[in-house]
């Protein structure tokens, strides 16, 4: 014998009518950026703890851009404007190729004329997103809900 569950789906699709009803390009638009000032938050708290408070500009300049927004659709981007953010993200190897030589100096104070450096990862990014995934979902959500309830 078939056991049957029946579920009563009018207050799901009056909770998914109320948002599509209150939300609009604007308020799509205001919770992407909710989540992507929240993700670079994380990302910015990382990079302190990464790099030892010592940030510059990786840790200070960063870029939150809200790319495309329809009634339906928005995406935008975050990341550090600093040229040297992604070898800090991913590592590789930066060679010399407009000098004989790259010199830099260490926090011992020697210099140092290397034809290549090999940089670790040190990831600062990904674990923001990975780590504080619901944290970004919650601002997303927050809006959305704020927008649902009618508090634009």
């Amino acid at each position: 014998m078939k056991s049957l569950i029946n579920i009563d789906m009018k207050p799901l699709t009056k909770a998914l009518n109320k948002v599509i009803a209150n939300t609009d390009k604007e308020t799509l638009g205001r919770a992407t950026l909710a989540g992507l000032f929240t993700f670079e938050a994380y990302a910015k708290l990382n990079i302190k703890k990464t790099f030892n408070q010592q940030t510059g500009f990786l840790g200070s300049a960063f870029e939150t851009v809200l790319d495309s927004v329809s009634n339906t659709n928005a995406e935008g981007h975050t990341g550090p404007l600093a040229v040297y953010g992604r070898i800090q993200e991913l590592g590789g190897v930066i060679r010399a190729t407009n000098a004989q030589a790259l010199v830099f100096q260490t926090d011992d104070g020697e210099w140092h004329r290397v034809k290549a450096v090999t940089i670790p990862a040190r990831p600062y990014m990904r674990p923001a997103a990975d780590e504080h995934q619901n944290d970004i979902f919650d601002a997303v959500g927050t809006v959305l809900g704020d927008a649902i309830e009618g508090n634009k």
